[in-house]
């Protein structure tokens, strides 16, 4: 029970970071595509 209840939100938030970083990622491609002004601001942030 202790084994689970310590490595379950372990896993989710690293797949919680996952999908972030994901999602972050692509919104910086999206951005950088139409202005990479935006892409110089945020990739520093990141």
């Amino acid at each position: 029970m202790i084994k689970l209840t310590m490595i379950k939100p372990v896993w989710l938030f690293y797949l919680f970071l996952g999908v972030i970083y994901i999602l972050g990622a692509a919104y910086v491609a999206i951005a950088g595509d139409i202005t990479p002004v935006v892409t110089h601001g945020t990739a520093p942030e990141m």
